[in-house]
């Protein structure tokens, strides 16, 4: 969604898992907008809780795919869920939130000022199976046990199996944990800036599914749907259009667009004309079908 004109800028339909789809989703709205590679004032691109996924914060959003944001040279402002404060207990321990990450050093900070460190090797999750899993790589960053039985803050920060094991403290991190602590620190210094998302995003929503009763698909089938989908968002964005522009300007525009695209084939009509002729043919055919009647308005 544009949030100069509340336009729907790109759509796409999904059977899967939309965890990972906020890059792709990303890219293909700067296409479509035309965006540059780089600029001094990065886009803003909001997105809700529900594009979430493991990081070294609890229920942080994906580390990989917030990063692949990044990496399009905008700047992602996606919400984090309220945590409960869980990690003060004997039985967890503290929770990666009471620890401070020194990127310099590439270590963990504990509350009571002392380093948890890494040997620098990079682990991947594996799945329920023995599989490669998510494929997210992360390191492990620790303290030795020795160190932390002298804290006096033992028994709050290591866990009771850890204890029990005689551990000290482990922590894991993410191999884009960066991109994560970045957005939270987006999301702090700019609070007013979320919650435009409801606003912006509801404006469609509320005019397919209230106003056209375009409350459920009239097809089956994921190319099917989506092809629905998107003559919805095309009739929302012409009839918004109008609301914009008014009836004669927009007109006007469609015949200059439309009209530079024709100038364009005939362009290439010298070294194209063969192909147009082998299927010139068909088109006539199809041209000769007689409509049927539509069954509603």
């Amino acid at each position: 969604m544009d949030d100069a004109h509340h336009l729907i800028v790109h759509t796409e339909a999904t059977n899967v898992n939309d965890i990972n789809a906020l890059a792709g989703l990303a890219g293909a709205a700067k296409e479509t907008l035309a965006l540059p590679v780089e600029s001094e004032a990065p886009t803003e691109v909001l997105a809700d809780m529900r594009w979430q996924g493991e990081g070294p914060l609890p229920k942080a959003h994906d580390a990989t795919n917030l990063q692949a944001v990044e990496g399009l040279g905008m700047a992602p402002l996606v919400a984090e869920r309220k945590q409960t404060r869980r990690g003060r207990t004997t039985e967890s321990g503290y929770g990666p939130r009471e620890f401070v990450y020194d990127a310099d050093q590439d270590c963990y900070r504990c509350p009571a000022d002392r380093q948890l460190t890494t040997t620098g090797k990079w682990y991947q999750r594996r799945g329920k199976d023995g599989g490669v899993g998510s494929g997210k790589r992360f390191r492990n960053y620790r303290s030795s046990v020795e160190v932390c039985r002298q804290c006096p803050l033992y028994e709050q920060c290591v866990s009771a199996a850890g204890r029990r094991q005689r551990h000290g403290k482990v922590l894991t991190r993410q191999e884009h944990a960066g991109a994560v602590e970045r957005n939270h620190e987006r999301l702090k210094d700019r609070p007013e800036v979320y919650p435009r998302r409801q606003a912006i995003v509801e404006h469609p929503f509320g005019t397919l599914k209230r106003s056209w009763g375009a409350t459920y698909t009239l097809v089956r089938g994921l190319e099917k749907v989506d092809g629905e989908f998107s003559l919805l968002a095309c009739c929302y964005n012409l009839r918004r259009s109008v609301s914009i522009l008014g009836v004669l300007e927009l007109v006007r525009r469609l015949k200059g667009r439309f009209s530079a695209e024709i100038v364009a084939l005939w362009a290439v009509r010298g070294s194209n004309w063969s192909v147009v002729k082998r299927f010139r043919a068909d088109f006539r055919r199809i041209l000769k079908v007689r409509r049927a009647q539509p069954i509603f308005a």
